[in-house]
């Protein structure tokens, strides 16, 4: 029998404890003792469980690499002694519990050649609330389900918008592209997540998308009030698609950007100058920064390492990998 240790798990506002065996991540044990802690995939990928290692010796689980040990996935760690974690937490996500709700389709349509507009509605009397940056679980009758950023809740006729990106052989893409039709019903689990915008004051704040990682980070943008803009500082926004028509929101963000006063960037890896947002990202000023990073999991990978190594503190740094299927 492995050894344990006790972990306290700390928040804005709260903590509680469990106890974690060598032989088991620190995430499996949180969640053995009830501790809620964020997560998706169990692989490191997402990164919804990084936490902040305060205290105590812990070690990376079989295969596992990380540039920092202190500021790791949750899922990926194991203890060597008794450890304090600090997670990047927002209160204001507690405020909204996620529901369950029946959801109709009411409009499908191509944005982007490989993009589909989905939206649908709720029940009268059941709005959806979210902040800007968290997802949703759609469920097919046939079990299927995945988590998709949501884009927009319109208040007035209750529809909310996904933008969803289709991925050859994946059972919900699959769908969307075939058999999906308006009229047809879901159920929608919502709000869930932990990807929201910082209001702390940020001497500078930096995003990064790829894809449709730009649709939580959109809807950040959206949900700014002018006070919440002015504590974010000099603000660079930097989006990353392969081809210009992959970019269905470059207009959009484009005048966004002269609205809200901030410098929009978008990328191409396939057209004009081919350049990645990691090969931008050391051209953006990052002293006191904040840091945003959403799309392909090694993007998101990649921008977490050049962040850190450039000194950003692992509480000023959020990011949202997306596992595609």
């Amino acid at each position: 029998m492995s050894a344990k240790f006790p972990v306290s798990i700390l928040w804005p506002g709260g903590g509680e404890q469990c106890l974690a065996g060598t032989d088991e991540s620190i995430l499996d044990a949180a969640h053995a003792a009830g501790v809620p802690v964020p997560h998706s995939c169990r692989r490191g990928d997402c990164l919804q469980c990084v936490g902040e290692i305060l205290g105590g010796e812990v070690e990376p689980v079989a295969g596992f690499t990380t540039l920092d040990l202190r500021s790791a996935p949750l899922c990926r760690l194991t203890v060597r002694s008794a450890v304090t974690v600090k997670l990047a937490d927002d209160p204001r996500v507690e405020t909204i519990p996620a529901r369950m709700f029946p959801v109709k389709i009411v409009g499908l349509s191509r944005v982007a050649p490989e993009i589909v507009s989905l939206e649908v509605v709720t029940p009268r009397n059941q709005l959806l609330s979210f902040l800007g940056g968290q997802y949703a679980t759609l469920r097919l009758k046939n079990g299927t389900a995945r988590h998709y950023s949501i884009a927009a809740v319109e208040p007035e006729s209750r529809v909310v918008t996904f933008h969803i990106r289709l991925v050859n052989a994946g059972a919900f893409s699959d769908w969307l592209a075939g058999a999906a039709k308006v009229g047809d019903l879901l159920q929608m689990e919502a709000p869930l997540g932990r990807f929201v915008f910082d209001t702390r004051h940020a001497e500078r704040t930096l995003m990064v998308a790829t894809g449709t990682g730009i649709v939580p980070i959109y809807a950040m943008l959206v949900a700014l009030t002018p006070v919440e803009r002015r504590q974010a500082g000099p603000m660079t926004l930097l989006w990353g698609n392969r081809v210009s028509s992959d970019a269905y929101l470059h207009e959009t963000l484009a005048a966004l950007g002269a609205s809200m006063d901030f410098d929009y960037r978008p990328i191409f890896s396939q057209e004009g100058t081919r350049r990645r947002v990691t090969s931008e990202f050391p051209t953006v000023p990052l002293e006191g920064a904040r840091v945003y990073a959403a799309g392909h999991p090694q993007m998101v990978v990649d921008i977490r390492r050049l962040a850190l190594t450039q000194g950003i503190r692992p509480s000023d740094l959020r990011v949202d990998a997306f596992t595609f299927s």
